[in-house]
């Protein structure tokens, strides 16, 4: 017959099963804490954390009222000064909504005024979704036509701001990509340069438009104010202005 265990090492056990349970909780419920409070940051629409003890994937719906980057970082420092979590930046996803009520405001960002106070026959700029996690993103782009017609378009991008912003001007060009097809017509994105004015930045796209009466070099331009992504779909718009009647 075997001797029976002690009844302090049960205890033990059962002490240190405990404790395994409440820290386990008491993460979980941290993690809850965060993820509620990451929706008081500027911007951040919708938010959700994987992980059991600690966040193994942060993701975050935000509006296009500032850049990514801005984001990340105002996680990082939510999570280090009230949670004490060190936040690595690779594990934030970030998707960026355009907010349709802000189209309708006057802003910086507005579009070249020729672009939008025609509406016969020109798009409006309807939203711009970008995401990224680690070295890669995708950024997509919709416009909206005057007869309801919603086209979109899509480009993968890399984690520098060039990336992106050409990533966004492609999206344009495929987003255009039927109507440009209907008059039997091209649009080619050739370069896009971000460059400092004065204290400003701005996006400078250069387009080629090939059309059966030849071809027609474009160039449109457009200031950043936090998204690279944004000011160069404006810019491509500011290129093609007149050219989509």
């Amino acid at each position: 017959m075997r001797p029976e265990e002690p009844a302090h090492s049960n205890s033990m056990n059962e002490g240190a099963e405990m404790e395994s349970h409440e820290s386990e909780m008491e993460s979980h419920e941290v993690l809850r804490g965060l993820e509620a409070d990451l929706l008081k940051i500027s911007g951040v629409l919708s938010s959700r954390i994987v992980g059991d003890k600690a966040p193994s994937e942060i993701h975050i719906v935000a509006n296009t009222d500032r850049s990514p980057k801005q984001v990340v970082r105002d996680v990082q420092s939510l999570a280090a000064a009230r949670f004490g979590i060190s936040i690595d930046h690779r594990i934030v996803s970030i998707v960026q909504i355009g907010d349709e009520s802000n189209e309708q405001k006057p802003s910086s960002q507005e579009l070249h005024p020729d672009v939008l106070t025609d509406d016969s026959r020109r798009p409006l700029l309807d939203r711009v979704v970008f995401a990224s996690k680690g070295s890669s993103g995708w950024v997509k782009v919709a416009l909206r036509w005057p007869d309801g017609e919603l086209s979109e378009g899509a480009d993968v991008c890399g984690a520098s701001r060039e990336s992106r912003g050409r990533a966004a001007a492609v999206a344009v060009q495929r987003s255009l990509e039927t109507r440009m097809a209907k008059r039997n017509a091209l649009l080619d994105i050739e370069d896009v340069l971000i460059q400092r004015l004065g204290s400003d930045e701005s996006v400078t796209v250069r387009a080629v438009l090939h059309e059966p009466g030849g071809r027609n070099p474009l160039v449109g331009s457009a200031l950043i104010y936090d998204d690279v992504a944004t000011a160069s779909v404006h810019a491509t718009l500011h290129a093609l202005n007149r050219k989509l009647v």
